[in-house]
């Protein structure tokens, strides 16, 4: 069956899919392979973080995806290249070395503060009653955390002042 546009049949379809699980293998390899698995930028020190998207946040954004589109086939093909760039996004965003938030620094078991127990109800709530833009909402901005760290990086790198060069020394001779 011949598509529409670049795509002429399936096989960019299951490149992309077949390219998703080949990241997702070799980010779990990744750190298994490595014996002090320190990454080049390792961000501040009191803060807790994943290096690469991880494989669950991934898998999420995919469910959520076909869970808000009420698992209807695609057939437009814009719709169907849109889904193949989103993956291919997802598989290099596994295996970058980008920042991800990892919430390890969250206690379950603390006290809470009557502001966070009203918007946890409240997330609860939302979730319950509108679980698809919800859940589509929230692993889109996990994703998405993860690229604005990055470009806050390299914006913050950029306008940083830099310390001036040093003036060469004029020879005198005496």
């Amino acid at each position: 069956m011949k598509g529409v546009g670049f795509l002429p049949d399936h096989r960019a379809g299951y490149f992309i899919a077949f390219l998703f699980l080949l990241c997702g293998a070799a980010r779990l390899a990744r750190f298994n392979v490595q014996t002090n698995p320190v990454p080049k930028n390792p961000g501040r020190p009191d803060r807790k973080y994943f290096v690469g998207l991880p494989i669950p946040a991934a898998a999420a954004l995919v469910a959520a995806v076909v869970y808000a589109s009420d698992s209807v086939p695609l057939t437009w093909w814009t719709l169907s290249a849109a889904w193949l760039v989103l993956l291919a996004l997802l598989s290099f965003l596994m295996v970058s070395t980008w920042r991800y938030p990892s919430f390890k620094e969250i206690s379950l078991t603390g006290p809470r503060s009557p502001l966070t127990v009203i918007l946890f109800g409240a997330l609860i709530y939302l979730i319950w009653n509108y679980s698809q833009p919800v859940l589509l909402a929230i692993s889109s901005l996990y994703v998405a955390t993860g690229i604005a760290i990055r470009a806050g990086g390299i914006i913050r790198r950029r306008f940083r002042p830099h310390p001036p060069r040093p003036q060469p020394a004029e020879h005198q001779v005496t």
